[in-house]
């Protein structure tokens, strides 16, 4: 009895002792804190961080937990269309926006080997999972609307679509061109449309009470027309440490990517330790914290709201308001929140109704006193299904018409299309909905069955440009990756400047992958970037790195629009270039535009993998092939597996290790012998086979993909990285970043800036060491205007703050901060001066070598 107890308390320490350590990981520092945290926010939160420590006891617990569910699993039998259908359709509505993309680490479509795992434990116990929701998931998947029946359909996809929907025998019967909703070149005539209004005056407010500034995005502040910022550098009023970011004093939970807001005197921060402060903006004071819970992937990373005394704030699957001045949570707007299908935007209120664009495919809305759910607009539908397309870029209210603006992200799944033939209509999309109708009022799409990443992450702009004193435009604006400066009209989405499809290249290997025979190039507004890589945008003057980016380019797919095929990687620029999520500035006294911009080379792979090994094949082919196989194992399976699949290892952006999968790679990618000879020669420094053997592998591998391919055994995949040389630099010699000034009327560029410069250093065997200097950095952070004429420009690898002249793009003066700003500066008044507050959490991607958790406030 006494060695039971002892057992038993020392299993209790260890799961103490683990949820200690758990609490102090998640940045907890008392157990007051938890104790309001989980009150607050509730234990489902929590658990998603809880589970990444002690995963085996929470089974346990939930199994337990299941035992008194009854069978919910439909008796009907249930057929393959069903699945393709109904289970298809419910899968990319309310289960992909996670699982394509692996989302608060849901298991994410297609991988073989997770589904394996989780389909062991019965169709009913998922079922009942799915109805009571798990970590990250709400109940019923964010379809509450769907029956059982439905819910098991979209799981039997989720575990057997990849298969399903990858019959590389079938030959596709639809014609290319009525699959697409422009399938043609032509030309959308531009048509601007002016409207009359008296007492014309731009702007209106002068308080940054919305992240990205206001309802319009316009990141655009009014000063003290008494005082003259230009006369006045900056100076540190103060700074704020989360905690020790050198020394890791506290878990960095993500990189901060929100904009702070200021409200009535109080300056509200989110920190990359998951508090949420009110500071006093006169001295860094805090005037209230709150620990909000770590949900992984759903921090609210794109906006904070104030209205009237209140902060909402999208926290994993719930909207919360709380008191600006106290912190406390307001129970009559919702006890632990409001459910608004989760969310990555900052919300908006329209007619005392606060919003949320959720990632469920709903714009819901509440009542701002009691949090009753006033409104709910489908944005997705049969015209617009969006194949999981995620609005994460912003959102924008034109209050005087109860017009909204959102952009969505690219289908997925991301690189590989074949599962999502066509347009993919609502992917890469900027939507107009109406909030008195509750409908879509107009919608466009800029990128075509999009194979390249190419999503409109930029929050769209509402800007009123006069034209005469008496006449205006009233425009919404959208920035891509891919350069194009999209404008329209509010009311009507007639476009200001013509946009011109024109034709593209369609060749791809990749088995019924057909792609748009259009894409978008359009002269005005200029573009801010190509994304065409040329051979020659890499020259280094050093013969060894030339020669082995020339040597990779020869074996790739470049152009414009390029698909990525098998073997042949595609080279582009703007999957995170051109315009991205910190978006741009309008100074509407000016007609100026301004945007930060990346020009980073990519690579983009489509490769073959398989869960079938050589023995698990039919015999006819293990006998033909066994000494072929040998030679296989003994020669190339301790760098390509067993199975071939390869090794790509891809951290923060940067191919850490690339070995090509096999599987599909002859006789789709190198059906040729002499290719296969040229690329197996040119990819091996030592000779492994005599050529006799080469041949032989040839025609084994042949073989193999073969039959594979007849038992429907190889799904194809998609990946991307950075195009690096061999000392990590890009690969390419254009200016890495810029600033640039549009004419929105024009849309001509006024001028570019390329803020920053990178040292280059190269040691050379055959030549002397060499020193080369690239122009501009990259840009991922954001910018700001005022009505002074001045600039604030952050994000850059390089850490610093730099402030330019609006008029001719100069960099007037510069400040450095311990880690790159990591979202757009926000401006404000205080005591009749600007004030400049700037969020430096470091940087995703490898070439940011410096974590931060500050916040710096600058005033002139």
């Amino acid at each position: 009895m006494i060695k039971k107890l002892t057992y038993i308390s020392f299993i209790f320490l260890i799961l103490g002792a683990l949820i200690l350590w758990n609490i102090n990981v998640c940045n907890f520092s008392s157990f007051k804190q938890v104790k309001q945290s989980i009150t607050v926010f509730g234990i489902n939160p929590f658990s998603a961080c809880v589970s990444h420590i002690v995963p085996d006891s929470l089974n346990i617990y939930r199994k337990i937990k299941s035992i008194n569910f009854k069978d919910r699993v439909p008796n009907e039998p249930i057929t393959k269309n069903e699945i393709e259908g109904r289970g298809k359709e419910i899968y990319y509505s309310s289960c992909a926006s996670c699982h394509s993309s692996g989302l608060l680490d849901s298991p994410k479509f297609g991988d073989i080997n997770a589904w394996q795992k989780i389909s062991a434990k019965g169709l009913n116990e998922l079922l009942n999972t799915t109805i009571k929701g798990i970590n990250g998931m709400p109940p019923r998947g964010s379809c509450p609307s769907c029956s059982n029946r439905d819910l098991t359909l979209a799981i039997k996809f989720l575990i057997e679509g990849k298969q399903l929907n990858t019959d590389l025998g079938e030959q596709k019967t639809l014609q290319k061109r009525e699959m697409f909703e422009i399938s043609k070149p032509q030309i959308k005539r531009g048509k601007p449309i002016l409207y009359k209004k008296e007492n014309f005056e731009i702007v209106k407010k002068d308080t940054w009470y919305r992240s990205h500034a206001n309802n319009e995005n316009t990141k655009f502040f009014k000063t003290n027309p008494e005082i003259n910022d230009k006369s006045r550098e900056l100076s540190l009023a103060w700074k704020y440490d989360f905690f020790d970011a050198e020394n890791k004093s506290k878990f960095y939970q993500e990189n901060i990517e929100l904009n702070p807001i200021f409200y009535k005197g109080y300056l509200y921060v989110l920190g990359p330790d998951f508090r949420f402060i009110s500071f006093k903006p006169k001295n860094g004071e805090i005037n209230w914290e709150i620990m909000l819970p770590p949900v992984k992937g759903m921090a609210p990373k794109r906006g904070i709201l104030a209205y009237k005394d209140k902060i909402y704030l999208n926290v994993g699957a719930k909207l919360f308001a709380f008191n600006y001045l106290s912190g406390q949570i307001d129970r009559y707007f919702g006890k632990k929140g409001v459910y608004s299908g989760g969310s990555l935007l900052a919300p908006f209120v329209y007619k005392d109704v606060v919003y949320v664009v959720s990632l469920d495919g709903y714009l819901r809305g509440f009542a701002v006193d009691s949090g009753k759910l006033i409104s709910q607009i489908p944005y997705r539908n049969k015209k617009y299904p969006g194949f999981a397309s995620l609005p994460w870029g912003g959102v924008a209210l034109d209050s005087t018409n109860g017009l909204v603006y959102f952009t969505t992200g690219n289908a997925k799944p991301d690189i590989y299309g074949v599962s999502r033939e066509g347009s993919n209509p609502g992917s890469s999309t900027l939507f107009c909905i109406d909030l008195n109708e509750k409908e879509i009022l107009w919608a466009f799409q800029e990128t075509q069955h999009d194979l390249w990443d190419y999503d409109l992450p930029s929050p769209p702009i509402i800007a009123d440009i006069k034209v005469s004193e008496e006449e205006y435009l009233k425009l919404v604006i959208s920035v891509s990756k891919t350069g194009n400066i999209l404008i329209f009209d509010r009311l009507n989405g007639t476009n200001l400047h013509d946009i011109n499809w024109i034709e593209v290249n369609t060749e791809t290997n990749v088995p019924n992958e057909i792609l748009s025979p259009v894409q978008i190039n359009s002269s005005l507004p200029e573009r801010l970037i190509r994304i065409e890589y040329k051979p020659d945008d890499f020259n280094y003057q050093v013969k060894e790195e030339t020669r082995k980016i020339k040597n990779f380019l020869s074996r790739s797919n470049l152009g414009f629009f390029p698909a990525p095929m098998i073997g042949k990687p595609a080279v582009i620029y703007g999957l995170h270039g051109g315009g991205e999520w910190p978006g741009s500035s309008v100074n509407q006294n000016s007609n100026r535009l301004f945007t930060p911009v990346n020009q980073i080379p990519w690579k983009l792979r489509i490769e073959g993998t398989s869960e079938k090994d050589y023995k698990s094949l039919s015999q006819e082919f293990i006998n033909s092939w066994g000494n072929a196989y040998k030679k296989y194992i003994d020669k190339c399976s301790k760098c390509h597996s067993k199975k071939r699949n390869g090794i790509h290892k891809v951290v923060r952006e940067k191919e850490i290790e690339y070995l090509p999968s096999l599987n599909g790679l002859v006789l789709l990618g190198y059906s040729d012998l002499e290719d296969f000879l040229n690329l197996f020669n040119s990819s091996h420094k030592e000779k492994i086979f005599k050529k006799t053997d080469l041949e032989e592998q040839y025609s084994f591998m042949k073989a193999w993909d073969e039959e594979l391919l007849r038992s429907n055994s190889i799904s194809f995949n998609g990946s991307w990285s950075q195009l690096l040389d061999s000392y990590g630099n890009y690969a390419t010699d254009l200016p890495y970043g810029k600033i640039v000034s549009t004419n929105i009327l024009t849309g001509k560029i006024e001028w570019e800036t390329f803020v920053g410069e990178t040292k280059l250093k190269y040691k050379s065997r055959s030549e002397s060491n060499k020193e080369f200097l690239r122009k501009g950095k990259s840009m991922f952070g954001g910018l700001a205007s005022s009505d002074d004429g001045l600039l604030y420009v952050t994000g850059s690898d390089d850490s610093k703050l730099f402030i330019l002249d609006q008029e001719s793009g100069k960099i007037l003066y510069e400040k450095t901060l311990t880690a790159a700003g990591s979202a757009p500066p926000t401006l404000f008044n205080l005591d009749g001066r600007t004030h400049v507050a700037i969020i430096a959490t470091g940087g995703l991607y490898h070439n940011y070598p410096k974590i931060g958790s500050s916040i710096y406030v600058y005033r002139h």
